[in-house]
């Protein structure tokens, strides 16, 4: 039926709805008619309508808002014969993946093997140029299909036909498909628009779920060389001979050294607060995150087409490249001969085919726990872990062993203790006393002498500075997901 009468109906609706797009076929609409007769406020149309006889036509309404652009394809059709509108959409935002969204508004009216071979002959042309001018987009083929065979089509260009209710009577003939399923609810109809006898249509997008993680933060110092080389001045300075004069036990020594060397850190290099984006790719950089906003920038100010999207577009792809090589490199491709078990799931994690797994509170399933806040869970996890150590607990200090006269106590020297350090692993964390190995390495010739100093001091009073008994244990289940603490 006509598209005329029924426009107060179809603006209620579509105002109801919230509807930003509108993909409306027998609009019976002419040259002779203009826009301001089926205009709605609020939206544009963009019309097809039919040039020789009475009826058919298709249309558009687009929602006017800055959510996206959009742009007529006129070119993209081989002849007047068939009722169908292209248009190629740009919104602001797209699922990761997809450059724009190109819709197509098909009206078939009569259903014969002739009608439609040159339907799917057209679609099939027309749909090949469309994923040649615009790579990656999204397709939305949509109308009134009067039973038209849409199988060889949906195979071939990997659409799916989303529509699942009777449109008219006890048929399917208005159909949806597309490439993006995964991103809209199921079709639900409405009654039809005055005596029109086709159901009305209405898919709505899926809400995006946030995600359960909340916002991390970690503290991290600046370690760039030159503030290293300035840490490497602050210590070359100490005489620690000298600031060792006064001090007898080892727990004196200890923490004599520990003050310095974090005092030197706090001044040059000063705990940030950083937030952590827990869905980044391990590969990721801040650099490689710099161009891509810059991409983005240029892509929503100057389009797809422009010198400036296209000139970023391709330095993040030749940067994302790199970062992957030099990670590949760097931290999984020794891997390969030591543990070949991790190199494959590195490998894996790396190409993007293994999820992440998720933090430890993800992975337990104790009915009991589920609603605890995650400091009252940590406090329960601890008092598991040690429960079982209570047997081992000493009733009293251990005593002394009774020294002789001259005892003669082991000692270090200050070269065995440089050769450890230099051996040190730079990429494991620090123990409790916040220094980091990678700077016990680096300056093992500055600080072997305070550190044997503090070792011969714990031989000869046979026990361990306070600072050193303490050690940071993160529990590892070796069945997921925890079910019991039993």
């Amino acid at each position: 039926m006509s598209h005329e009468p029924k426009i107060v109906e179809i603006q209620e609706f579509i105002n109801r709805n919230e509807v930003d797009l509108a993909c409306i076929t027998e609009t019976w609409l002419k040259d002779v008619i203009p826009d301001s007769v089926v205009d709605i406020p609020g939206y544009t149309i963009i019309r097809r309508d039919r040039q020789n006889i009475m009826h058919g036509g298709v249309c558009l309404y687009v929602k006017n808002d800055n959510n996206f652009k959009y742009q007529r394809l006129n070119d993209i059709k081989c002849c007047d014969q068939h009722e169908i509108l292209w248009v190629q959409l740009t919104p602001k935002r797209l699922p990761r993946g997809f450059s724009s969204i190109v819709v197509c508004i098909v009206y078939h009216p009569q259903q014969s093997c002739a009608n439609d071979h040159s339907l799917r002959e057209h679609l099939f042309d027309t749909l090949t140029t469309v994923e040649a001018r615009f790579p990656s987009c999204a397709l939305i083929v949509c109308g009134d299909f009067n039973r038209f065979n849409t199988n060889s089509l949906t195979n071939h260009f990997r659409l799916k036909q989303i529509v699942r209710v009777p449109t008219r009577k006890d048929a399917i003939l208005d159909l949806i498909m597309t490439n993006l399923t995964a991103y809209y609810n199921d079709p639900i109809t409405f009654p039809p628009f005055g005596l029109s006898d086709h159901e009305t249509v209405l898919v709505t997008q899926k809400h995006r779920v946030k995600s359960s993680n909340p916002t991390k933060y970690i503290l991290r110092r600046d370690t760039r060389p030159s503030r290293r080389a300035e840490l490497g001045r602050y210590l070359s300075s100490f005489d620690w001979p000298l600031l060792f004069t006064s001090l007898e036990t080892c727990d004196e020594l200890e923490c004599a050294l520990r003050e310095a060397i974090l005092t030197g850190l706090d001044i040059i290099m000063p705990l940030e607060r950083v937030r952590l984006h827990t869905k980044d790719a391990p590969w990721m950089t801040p650099e490689l995150k710099s161009l891509i906003i810059k991409r983005q920038k240029y892509y929503h100010q100057f389009g797809a087409s422009s010198i400036q999207y296209r000139f970023y577009r391709n330095l993040v792809n030749r940067k994302r490249k790199c970062c992957k090589a030099k990670f590949y490199e760097s931290k999984i491709q020794h891997l390969k001969d030591n543990d070949p078990k991790r190199w494959w799931s590195e490998v894996k994690r790396l190409s993007g085919s293994s999820s992440h797994r998720g933090d430890l509170r993800s992975q337990i399933n104790v009915a009991d726990l589920n609603n605890l806040p995650p400091k009252d869970l940590a406090n329960f996890l601890n008092h598991e872990l040690l429960e079982p150590l209570q047997d081992y607990r000493l009733a009293a200090p251990l005593v002394p062993i009774p020294l002789e006269d001259s005892p003669e106590f082991l000692e270090v020297s200050e070269y065995s203790v440089f050769e450890l350090l230099s051996k040190l692993d730079p990429s494991k964390a620090c123990g409790p006393d916040a220094i980091p190995n990678w700077l016990l390495k680096e300056y093992a010739i500055l600080l072997a002498f305070p550190i044997c100093k503090v070792l011969n001091a714990s031989f000869s009073e046979q026990r361990l500075p306070n600072m050193w008994k303490l050690a940071d244990v993160t529990p590892i289940p070796k069945k997921k997901p925890i079910k019991d603490f039993a």
